[in-house]
Parts: structure tokens; sequence; C-alpha cells
């Protein structure tokens, strides 16, 4: 089953009851709506709609989750989806944006309680007594936009989420309230975002006029006083929740937190048009069936609200009208209220809150039967309050104002005045707020009972900068209150003037968090970086590196070749050991044994530079080390290296070095493990630190290194690693004799190479048969030509040698 035939579905559902636990009750049905007239007259609302239960299958989707089903479920015409969230500012505050009309809205909350300084929460038990719980906390707020002062908002969060409403600037009313619960696949922070507009209002007219009005007031238990003369009044208000309504939220705290959010947004609308507030004094929850409403008739509970209240049943609770929130399905009419009744014994008003989908339909219908209580009867006047069928629009027409306020002024000796509460100037905005929410907001409280009819508001204003990144152009103290920093009266805003600083990793210890530069307090790793990959506790080690030094350095009849070897590292980075372990042993090798020089040693610690003179190949003894060269510490200050654990014997007689159990190692404080500049054996600029000059036999030889090594990154944060590689000699040339290899000499530019056969300029002459590179064709270069025939060169290379010799 579903809506009539000629129906469509969004036109005639209420829609989905918002409570998030407990039996959902039943959708309004469609029957004629009916009114009552007893001593007082008795208004009611009500829709006309033919929708069974089965709609709501419709309106809550079994599976998926679209925009569709979420404005089914409020029964709203359109409507978007935001996930939103509450961010806490300062001790009791929140901050909230949204989206409405494609733009970014930023409101400030601050508490705002709706319950009055004696309120109490009682609770009916199973035997019938009201108990008195504690109260919850403040959970009713008020919020601003510092760009736009002139909006107000009002803040109400619940069991399932929080429920919205925005008035612009321009009196347009906009609500966010939750999905999760109501809408199947709605995540918890999805939220439903509408225009009053937005909102399907049901139908029926009501034909109530004037001629109902009781003009004469029965005797009331408040005296009536003078008419007042200005300023924001309060009536002492008390809600009974029925057993019904305490279902469908399924806890006290639950239907407390309902009643404070639904009061409190319709008190926004009573103090801006009408000057007047409600103070909850006391909300009673029956969480039992047997509570003092047994019918499902409108008028029935009305008459038991009222027989309740009046019995001396809730003694000590003193109230100028009372509503009940019932959660039975009361038919057509929704809700009902008697006339021009605050402060007579008549004070009553019934509504089933929760009859329409929307939160902002429950706002509404609240506003209209106490605004019959306030006088107001009905109006033609489809997109305001007071009309006949529930409107959902939340405002009243000015005929209603009056009747409202004249009512108002006529007990004025009822009400009293709610604490320091008058016009709060916002900039050059204005609203009525207590004095603490005035100030709270940054706003300049214009005294005690004041009217911003009365008042003009003028405050010098400047830029802004929020804590989003935006700029607005307001005045210095709204600017503090929501901790932004202002730049000063008439300074105007720039696109680029609030741009946040950029963020990137920040390093203290091992630690890593993302932070501006400023609040870093160890060592910022640059703008955008990030903490992915661990930058604080990783090191930029790439392994073993080698340079080749040069080749028969020595003079030893057979042909040798020698090697720095070096742990790359980068900038800033030091290694502390070169080891072996059971994991990692430690392996030094050559395939053709190493050079060893007897006045030398196994580390740099045992080649002693002063011996240089004496003994020139002393200089390439193959010795392992960290940093230094020898025992001197070149090119640093001094040489530290300690060695344990490792056998040297073999090394020392021109074998390989073989450790599980040793290490070569020097302490953090000592410079020698701090990385350097090099250039690497194929040509690469880098950081690395010396850790083995090794002279190798045989040009075709391979040198073996691996080990684990340890070290401290840029931040002082240890790290190990390990690696091994092999080296070869392959065709290193350095025919310039500069140190550094022909190829790395063409790659940097430093030499020629024309022809681009590998050989530097410089090192070419036009003999071509100059096999040695002296420059000249002699006997050398015969005698290396016939070395190499008939493999290398046969009798034509040979007679062409011949021909050219004696060339220089």
């Amino acid at each position: 089953m579903g809506c009539t035939e000629g129906c469509g579905l969004l036109a005639c559902c209420p829609g989905a009851v918002p409570a998030p636990v407990g039996p959902q009750p039943a959708l309004i049905r469609g029957v004629q709506m009916s009114y009552f007239q007893r001593s007082f007259t008795r208004l009611a609302i009500g829709v006309a709609a033919t929708c069974s239960l089965s709609t709501l299958a419709l309106a809550v989707p079994a599976g998926g989750f679209n925009i569709n089903a979420a404005c089914e479920a409020l029964s709203l015409e359109f409507c978007t989806i935001q996930h939103l969230e509450l961010l806490p500012v300062g001790e009791d505050g929140y901050e909230l944006t949204l989206i409405i009309e494609g733009q970014a809205r930023r409101l400030t909350f601050t508490p705002h309680d709706v319950r009055g300084e004696n309120y109490v929460l009682l609770v009916q038990e199973a035997d019938g007594s009201l108990v008195e719980y504690p109260p919850g906390p403040v959970n009713t707020y008020r919020g601003t936009e510092v760009s736009h002062p002139m909006v107000r908002s009002a803040l109400g969060i619940e069991e399932d989420g929080f429920r919205l409403r925005l008035i612009d600037e321009d009196e347009r009313q906009w609500f966010a309230e939750p999905l999760d619960g109501r809408v199947a696949g709605a995540d918890i922070d999805a939220y439903a975002v509408y225009e009053d507009s937005a909102i399907i209002s049901p139908l029926n007219e009501c034909p109530v006029d004037e001629g109902w009005r009781m003009t004469d007031l029965p005797s009331s238990h408040r005296s009536h006083g003078e008419q007042r003369s200005g300023g924001l009044l309060a009536a002492e208000m008390a809600v009974d929740a029925d057993y019904e309504f305490f279902q469908q939220y399924g806890t006290i705290s639950g239907v407390e937190n309902r009643v404070n959010a639904v009061i409190n947004s319709v008190n926004t609308q009573y103090e801006t048009q009408c000057s007047l507030t409600h103070e909850i004094q006391a909300i009673v929850v029956r969480s039992t069936s047997d509570d003092p409403y047994s019918t499902n008739s409108i008028e029935t509970r009305l008459d038991q609200l009222q027989a309740d209240w009046n019995s001396g049943n809730h003694p000590g609770i003193t109230r100028d009208i009372v509503h009940l929130f019932t959660g039975v399905d009361t038919g057509s009419t929704i809700g009902l209220a008697y006339l021009a009744a605050v402060c007579s014994g008549y004070e009553y008003g019934v509504v089933q809150s929760n009859c329409c989908g929307s939160f902002g339909c429950a706002t509404d219908l609240s506003a209209h039967e106490m605004g019959h209580n306030w006088a107001a009867n009905h109006c033609t006047c489809p997109s305001y309050t007071m009309h006949p069928s529930l409107t959902c629009s939340n405002q009243f027409t000015s005929e209603s104002i009056t009747s409202i306020t004249n009512y108002a002024n006529s007990i004025s000796g009822c009400l009293h005045v709610p604490g320091p509460h008058g016009a709060c100037c916002i900039g050059s905005g204005c609203q009525q707020l207590a004095e603490g929410e005035c100030t709270g907001i940054g706003g300049v409280f214009q005294g005690d009972g004041t009217l911003c009819a009365d008042v003009v508001c003028e405050a010098a204003t400047g830029a802004c900068c929020l804590a989003s990144g935006s700029c607005a152009t307001v005045t210095e103290s709204q600017c503090n209150a929501v901790g932004g920093t202002y730049y000063g009266d008439n300074y105007p805003c720039d696109p680029e003037l609030c741009l946040p600083d950029p963020t990137g990793a920040c390093c203290y210890g091992s630690n890593c968090s993302v932070t501006e530069e400023v609040d870093c307090p160890g060592v910022w790793m640059g703008a955008d970086t990030t903490c992915d990959d661990d930058p604080c506790t990783s090191t930029q080690f790439s392994g073993i590196s080698y340079q080749v030094v040069g080749v028969n350095l020595v003079d030893d009849p057979q042909d040798t070749w020698t090697v720095d070897v070096f742990a790359m590292v980068g900038e800033g980075e030091r290694l502390d050991a070169v080891a072996g372990n059971n994991t990692q042993p430690k392996t030094v090798y050559s395939t053709e044994g190493f050079y060893q020089n007897g006045y030398g040693g196994p580390t740099s610690q045992d080649v002693n530079p002063a011996l240089y003179a004496l003994v020139p190949d002393l200089r390439w003894d193959s010795r392992v080390t960290i940093g230094a060269l020898d025992s001197s510490g070149d090119p640093f200050p001094e040489n530290a290296l300690n060695d344990i654990g490792i056998d040297f014997t073999n090394f020392e007689n021109g074998g390989a070095i073989s450790a599980d159990n040793g290490t070569w190692f020097v302490v953090a404080t000592d410079t020698q493990g701090e990385a350097q500049s090099i250039v690497t054996g194929d040509c690469q600029d880098g950081h690395g630190v010396l850790i083995a000059r090794l002279t190798a036999y045989g040009s075709s030889s391979e040198v073996g290194f691996e080990a684990l090594f340890q070290g401290r990154n840029a931040l002082g944060v240890t790290w190990q690693a390990t690696d091994g590689t092999i080296v070869s000699l392959g065709d290193w040339a350095d025919c310039n004799e500069n140190g550094t290899a022909d190829a790395c000499d063409i790659a940097s530019g430093d030499s020629q190479d024309a022809n681009e056969n590998g050989i530097p300029d410089e090192c070419e002459t036009n003999c071509q048969w100059d096999l040695n590179g002296d420059g000249q064709t002699t006997v050398d270069d015969l005698l290396l030509l016939i070395g190499g025939y008939p493999d290398t060169y046969d009798v034509d290379d040979l007679l062409a040698l011949l021909a050219e010799f004696g060339c220089e």
C-alpha cells in the first residue's frame, strides 16, 4: 500500500518520525479535521494526508542511501546531504561549517540554557510517583556568523546528533538534522540541510476566526500587572512528555534534550518577533504506561493535561504555560491549545511533536500552539505560522505579532525579565541576547531591557583572519571572540592575507607531527613534508659505493689498483659502526689478495703519515676505517677509531676479513663519523663516510665488501642497515693523473672528448699508434703491440705503427 491514487509520495506523506530509538508512530491518517469549543476556545491544527504505514518503507529505503531517501524521510521536496561535525571551541563552545547555496558558512556557538533557575526534571516511575532526576548538561546553544552579524541560529544537541535552525540576514531560514537512524545506510555524520521552503506542509483549512475568541479572561493563579514599557519578557514554561513520547526516544535524557532543542528553536522566533521568551521550569517524563493520558483523542488529552496540572499534583512548579508533547497518533488534529490563556489557569496545549517528519515542522507546530496561548488567532497566511494548517514556516505575520504582544502587555505582571538581557550590537547588526551570550560572541551589550529597535549599532571593523584561513571584515571584539587575528580598524581583507603558514613534518627525537615551522619544538623537515615513511627515524643510507684512486701506485712487480670504499648516507647524517653479527656477517675480500705494507696495519689507526716520506707505498696500504684516512685523522682533527671482536691476521697477510661478532667503531661525538661530500665511481655527487682504503692485486680482480652499518640520521636518531657490493677496476683510467677518472672528468665537463672515444682530448695526440698515451709513437708502443700480437693486433696494425714510428 502507498499513497492514494493521484497523490505523489512527497506531496502527501508527512514523513518519518525523527525518534532515534523506540517504535515508530503511525503516519497521519487522512481524515477531516474537527474543532471543539468549551468554556475557552480551543484551536486545532489538522493535516490531510492519505498515506499508510507502508509508506515508511519508501521514506526509509531498505538498501542504499541517496538524497531522495533523505528528503522523503523528512517529508521535503528537496534537500542536500552534508557530512557535518561540531568542533569544540574554547571551554564550552562549538564551531560548525556547512554549505548553503554553494557557500561555506562558519557558525560559532555558545551555550544558551532554555531552562530556568529552579528547573527540575521529574520522572514518573512504575508506582506513579514523580521522582526528581539530576538535570542533564546544557545542550542548547545560540550561534552567530562572524562575517554576517545579522545571522541568528539555534542549536540543540540530541542523542542522535544535533538540530540546527539558521535565520539568514534576509530572514530566509535553513535547518539541519541527522539522518543516522532514520535513513538506512546513512553515516553517523550525515545530515540533511534544507530551506524551510522545501518542507512539504500538511494540508486542510481551519475555519476558526476572531469570533472564537473569548475576550473576558477567567481569574488567574498569577496576578496581571501594568502594561510593560519594553524589553524582553519571559514566561515560565512546564513541559509534560507522555509515555508514548518517551518510547520514541527511549531515554530520559533523550526526551529532555529533544524538548530543550524544540523550545530553544521556538524561542528564536518569539524573541526576535515578539520580544518574548520561554524558560522551562520543569520537564515531566512519563516513563511508565500508567500516565494520566488514556486515549488517542487530542481534545481528551488536553482535558487530562489541564486536570492533572490544576489538581495540585505539581506543587512548587511555577508556570505560565504548560504543553504536552505526545507520541500517540492523534489523528488529523496534531495540535490543540486554549486561546489567550497564558497565566490564566487554561495555559495548556498539546502537540504531536513528531507528526510531520522534519524538525522545522516540529518547531512550527509548537510555535503555532503557543501562539494560540498568547492570543494569536488564525490568519489567511500560507507562508506563516498561524495559517489554519501547519505551514512549517516558523515566522509570524505582523497581525499575529500584534495580537501576541498586546496580550503579553496586558499580563506583563505575570511575566518576568530574564536576567540581564537586551540589545547586543554585533558590528552593525543587532540581536536580543543575554549579556553573557552577547559578550561571548564578541558583541557589545547595550544594557538590560534595551531593544534592537531602539539602538543604532555602529562599530569600526577591519580584516580578521580566521583559523580556517578565510578573512572576514568584523569588529575587533568579534574577531577575538572566535580566536581570530585582527589586523586593525579599516584594514581591508586581501585574498592572500589569511593564507595559513605551510605545514610540514616536525621531528622531536623519534616522534613526528605535522606543524607550522614556528610551532615545531624540534627539527622542521620543510614545507609540505609529512610523517609518512617515518622521516624522524629513517635514514638516507643508500648502500656502499667506491672511488678508484689509481692503478699500480705501489712499487710492486704485480699489477695493483687502489680503491676507497664509502658508506653512502644523507647530508647531515653520520656513521658510527661497521659490524658483523650472526644475521649479517662482515666480509672484506679480494679475489687475488690485498697489498699490505709492513709499516702499516689493519686499521687507519695503524697508518702513520709521518712515515710517508720514508715509505711512500704506505699511503696505499690496505686498511679499514671510519672517516679518517690515517692515524692523524685526515681530513678530521683526530682519529678515535676503535675495534673489537675482529681477527685481522688473515687480512694482514693479504687475505680476507670475516667477522660475525665484531666491529670497528667511533662514538657519536667523534666528528670523523660525519658524512662528507664525495664523487662516486659512477661520477655521482653524494655524501658518504670512508670505511676502507684497499689496494688489490690483479687488474682483473674483484673486491667484495658487506657488513651491518649503524649511524644516526640528521635528527640524531640511530639507524641500522645492511649492504654488500662487489667492485672491479673495469676500464677505469686517469690519463691526466688528476685523481679523477677520465669518465668523470668528461661527465663533469672538466675535460672535453670531441671524438667521443672516452679519452679526454688533453690526453690524445695526432699519433694514432701512441698506445701508451705519452704523446709519441716509440719503441714502447711497438713493444705493446707485439705483446698483443696476434690476439689484439694483426700484421696490418704492425705495418701502420712502423709507418708512424717517430711521430710526436
